[in-house]
């Protein structure tokens, strides 16, 4: 046989389109007159279109981990008795992970390590040789000053030299107000304790960064890939402020910081929202005058993405996150175990979250390539968009004063972003919201408004006040007393329960009948006022506080912008009082 006829035997491609155009029609043909556009192009919640075919790009690496140079694989620990995390841990290390992420328990917290001396963390660790396997610290609220020192006096304990042990302390004091609405005492008391860890973290030796400007907690709030980007960067220029304030040079302030994002199942996406992080943070450094510098990425697998019903599915979803991580040129990376979302996790969830990204690393070989996704038209294009944007909308936050202000205003919300960000118009996307109710877990699906019940939350973000009949009629079989959340610019009720739900949904949809009321506030953020929302229909001597708010808003506006943490049921108590959702 001669190589000619060899080769007309296997031309498998020859009846494939050639150009573009054959493509397309061949394409359109297949989906029976479906557009073929709805299948290669969607928007995002922002209005940035991801297209899935775009022309080659001209190839541009973007500078991040060096080539050749694999992600450091971590697991997450967070099982509470030091004992059983440091046999997870060893087992891990012993099984393909390089790093640890060590989930620690404290107040809001109710699952994590717990460690409450430096012999606990020392039992922890027992067996972990720290210069050879990177920590990262998930801290609880508030909790870094006392971790980082328990770190680092292990560190010495040890008789190790702090530099060459790698670890992510974790500090971000903006995440941490995000999460839990108030701070532990006044902000400048926080940013003199905070700049105090970092200077005494680098006397000590360590070239680790100390913050972590993180977006996953306004990630699982429901921001948009542009709102996490400009989120880390805003906390990010904050805590270098603080630093600055406290003695640090610039080039030294700028040096402590590194990233943490979550990556979820929309590969494209996550992918070019790493790439734009780096090339954000570069362009930051130009702007303050600073050579190029490396930062550090740390990815985590979405929380939002994952499900209780068909929790395999889980799998893939993660996977395909880890894979985006990777590629998107994240240092350290953690798979959440397929069964997160019902809490702890056992010994088979766990290997399989291991044994995810070893699969990715060794048979992949993604890392080996420095930037893979460079040259890709339709992912430079997305980075790009993402990177515009997010600088735009970081600028919008420092024109409110930095994130501090932006978060105390209400301007910069847990769950939603600026005005120009808003969801309002979200158009066909808000009709694939959840409402999440009760313990057990099934989908309701009606005309306007599907619904998925669970863990005990009740979201719901339909638009009109017809559409909530269903969800009404659900939620007056619960009993009351339940923490409720109304956005009432937007007109959404995002958390309620029982009968007090339907006066809500007449709240948001009726300004006519309930009005806010100014009264003095000097307990909260920045001692701002406060905004109570009650029924105007009612006797002032019988009107009882449906919520409260606290920012500095326009007195001239009966529904000022922002969220509202609503009070429990009047059947149950007249306090308004709420702790902020855990992340």
């Amino acid at each position: 046989m001669t190589m000619e006829s060899i080769m007309t035997a296997t031309n498998f491609a020859a009846e494939f389109a050639a150009t573009e155009e054959e493509w397309r029609r061949a394409a359109e043909t297949a989906l029976k007159g479906r557009p073929l556009d709805s299948v290669l192009s969607h928007r995002t919640i922002d209005g940035v279109s991801v297209d899935a075919i775009a022309p080659r790009a001209a190839p541009r690496a973007v500078a991040g981990r060096p080539a050749g140079a694999p992600w450091i694989a971590m697991t997450r620990i967070d099982l509470a008795d030091p004992a059983q995390a440091n046999a997870q841990a060893l087992e891990d290390l012993h099984n393909g992970a390089t790093g640890l992420s060590l989930t620690l328990a404290g107040q809001g917290i109710g699952q994590g390590l717990r460690i409450e001396s430096l012999s606990d963390l020392d039992r922890t660790l027992d067996g972990v040789l720290l210069d050879l396997a990177p920590i990262h610290l998930d801290l609880a609220p508030y909790e870094g000053r006392i971790a980082a020192a328990m770190l680092a006096a292990l560190v010495e304990r040890r008789g190790l030299a702090p530099a060459s042990v790698k670890a992510l302390f974790g500090v971000d004091l903006l995440r941490d107000l995000s999460r839990t609405g108030a701070l532990a005492r006044a902000w400048p008391d926080m940013r003199r304790r905070f700049a105090g860890v970092a200077e005494d973290i680098g006397a000590r030796g360590f070239t680790s960064p100390v913050v972590l400007a993180d977006s996953r907690v306004v990630h699982c709030a429901g921001a948009s890939e542009i709102q996490e980007l400009a989120t880390v960067l805003a906390s990010a220029t904050e805590h270098v402020r603080a630093m600055i304030d406290h003695g640090f040079t610039l080039e030294a302030a700028a040096g402590q910081i590194a990233f943490a994002f979550a990556c979820d199942a929309q590969q494209f996406a996550s992918i070019a929202k790493l790439r734009a992080a780096r090339l954000l943070w570069a362009r930051w450094r130009e702007e303050a005058g600073l050579a190029p510098g490396p930062v550090h990425v740390h990815a985590e697998t979405s929380r939002r993405m994952m499900t209780q019903r068909d929790a395999h599915t889980n799998m893939v979803r993660t996977t395909i996150a880890a894979f985006a991580a990777g590629v998107g040129g994240a240092d350290s990376i953690v798979v959440l175990p397929y069964t997160h979302a019902f809490g702890a996790s056992d010994a088979d969830s766990r290997r399989l979250a291991r044994n995810a990204q070893s699969i990715i690393l060794e048979e992949s070989n993604a890392y080996r390539v420095a930037d893979p996704a460079a040259g890709a038209g339709a992912i430079e294009l997305l980075t790009d968009k993402f990177a515009e944007a997010g600088w735009r909308t970081f600028r919008e936050i420092e024109r409110q004063g930095g994130l501090f202000e932006a978060l105390r205003s209400g301007f910069w919300g847990l769950r939603r972003g600026p005005p120009a960000l808003g969801r309002r118009d979200a158009g066909p996307q808000a009709e694939h919201r959840l409402l999440q109710i009760g313990a057990g877990q099934r989908l309701v699906q009606t005309r306007h408004v599907p619904m998925r019940l669970r863990n005990g939350e009740i979201v719901i973000a339909a638009r009109e006040h017809e559409r909530h009949a269903a969800a009404r009629k659900l939620l007056s079989q619960l009993e009351d007393g339940l923490v409720v959340e109304v956005d009432v610019e937007q007109r959404e009720v995002r958390r309620a329960g029982g009968q007090q739900f339907a006066r809500l949904i007449d709240a948001a949809a009726r300004p006519d009948r309930f009005a806010a009321e100014r009264r003095h506030d000097s307990f909260h953020v920045g001692g701002d006022q406060e905004l109570i929302l009650h029924d105007q229909n009612l006797p002032a001597g019988e009107r009882q506080i449906l919520g409260r708010r606290h920012a500095s808003c326009s007195p001239s506006s009966p529904w000022p912008r922002g969220n509202w943490m609503v009070a429990r049921s009047p059947s149950t108590s007249n306090s308004s009082e709420v702790a902020a959702p855990s992340s």
